[in-house]
């Protein structure tokens, strides 16, 4: 059996500090977890405030994975259709790479229709992005 921690990236009943992330990060590491795991989102709106504050997913699995030797890094889940696909597979492969295989890569299409109007991205077509080309 395998476990693993969800950071706090945002705030959650825990402070969403630089700090902290390398705190939890280090404690499930020396504890022997198997992964730990960011959340993601880009822009939400005020009637969600608890994702004011958040880092974003793959900056902060590639910080903390430079900081840790062994445990998996993983996004839960990264809402693709708000980001360009080509350049976030691009920065998948590179972080997976440079830390010899640890990236688990969730993804997923996301629950905020208020998010995906902030960014531009059509809420509607959301399915389709993610398993065409076409945008």
């Amino acid at each position: 059996m395998q476990f693993g921690v969800t950071l706090p990236n945002f705030q959650y009943g825990a402070p969403a500090t630089r700090d902290h992330l390398r705190a939890v990060a280090d404690a499930a590491e020396q504890c022997g977890y198997t992964s730990i795991w960011t959340s993601d989102h880009i822009l939400v709106g005020a009637d969600f405030p608890r994702y004011g504050t958040i880092y974003e997913s793959l900056t902060t699995l590639a910080w903390l994975a430079a900081k840790t030797e062994r445990i998996r890094v993983g996004t839960s889940i990264l809402v693709v259709p708000l980001r360009n696909a080509i350049l976030t597979a691009k920065q998948a492969a590179t972080i997976d790479n440079l830390t010899g295989g640890r990236l688990v890569l969730g993804v997923g299409l996301g629950w905020n229709q208020g998010e995906y109007a902030f960014v531009g991205a059509d809420w509607r077509r959301r399915a389709l992005v993610m398993t065409s080309r076409s945008r």
